[in-house]
């Protein structure tokens, strides 16, 4: 993909100071036409001194214009291919790897030349799972005995909605924030708690 304009620094508008408009605007044309499809220029007036430094300079921008591009194709191979390692090595499809968080690797970032250690989706849900008597036994500070056990059979109720309906995740879930707040047995069953 070829670049869709003409760089024109400002430093030009000095070193064509003395070229009458005519001449500038043959000079700006040619260049344009030399930047589109490498076009020589070949100009009849005092325009023609500055052409060759013209091109040339459009040839330093195209040369840089070439490598941007080939380094931002590069980092988009390289973040692709972390991508899809990053989702298997999780036990996810390449399908899910730009949701699927990323493997414990470090990976290089190629367009800012640092590496970042990424971590997986998996990894920090079991993070969170270990987590979370803590964060469930904060469910019950400064309640008094009887508002922490009404709570936690609120929970063991919930539990059993769950469990009945098949959803045992989500079951555990509940349990594990009953037994934070001191209840251990869940015999109660979905039939019996809405009584």
């Amino acid at each position: 993909m070829g670049k869709n304009y003409t760089a024109i620094p400002h430093v030009y508008l000095e070193e064509c100071a003395e070229l009458s408009d005519e001449e500038f605007g043959r000079l700006m044309r040619a260049l344009l036409r030399f930047s589109i499809d490498g076009t020589p220029m070949e100009l009849p007036g005092n325009e023609r001194f500055l052409a060759r430094r013209m091109m040339n300079q459009e040839r330093i921008h195209a040369e840089k214009y070439e490598q941007t591009i080939r380094r931002r194709s590069e980092a988009g191979r390289a973040a692709a291919a972390a991508r899809w390692h990053s989702a298997s090595a999780c036990g996810g499809s390449p399908a899910d790897a730009p949701d699927a968080g990323k493997d414990t690797d470090t990976v290089a970032d190629t367009v800012t030349g640092t590496e970042k250690e990424t971590v997986c989706f998996a990894d920090e849900r079991e993070r969170r799972e270990k987590e979370a008597p803590s964060a469930d036994a904060a469910r019950y500070a400064g309640l008094s005995p009887d508002e922490r056990a009404d709570k936690a059979r609120s929970y063991a109720r919930v539990a059993a909605l769950f469990r009945s309906g098949g959803q045992t995740a989500a079951a555990e879930r509940f349990e594990a924030m009953a037994r934070a707040g001191g209840l251990d047995t869940y015999e109660t069953t979905y039939e019996e708690s809405e009584t």
